[in-house]
């Protein structure tokens, strides 16, 4: 069986959770909305394999508890916030920014 290449694009992805749905449960829909297109439609496009690397990459490393810590309060108030996830597909940064 063919092992599939690694991506080695870096991409963008944008996450913004609501107040009742955590960064970690919007990350973790979207990945497995994303999954179930790709399985439904038989292929991916080359972006949609590196988003759900790098999704994945996000779920396995991210300390959560401190992700919620720092945007429910902000998101109680009012505020928007964003997540912006930056990486290729085996390691991936992110950083948070209230809009």
């Amino acid at each position: 069986m063919a092992r599939r290449a690694r991506p080695t694009n870096v991409i963008r992805i944008e996450i913004e959770p609501e107040l009742g749905r955590c960064v970690e449960t919007t990350a973790r829909l979207r990945h497995r909305r994303l999954v179930e297109h790709i399985l439904q439609s038989g292929n991916a496009s080359g972006q949609e394999e590196e988003e759900v690397d790098l999704l994945r990459v996000f779920l396995e490393t991210a300390d959560f508890s401190r992700l919620r810590a720092q945007s429910e309060p902000l998101l109680a108030e009012g505020h928007r916030v964003v997540f912006y996830i930056v990486g290729d597909g085996e390691q991936a940064t992110w950083e948070m920014k209230q809009l």
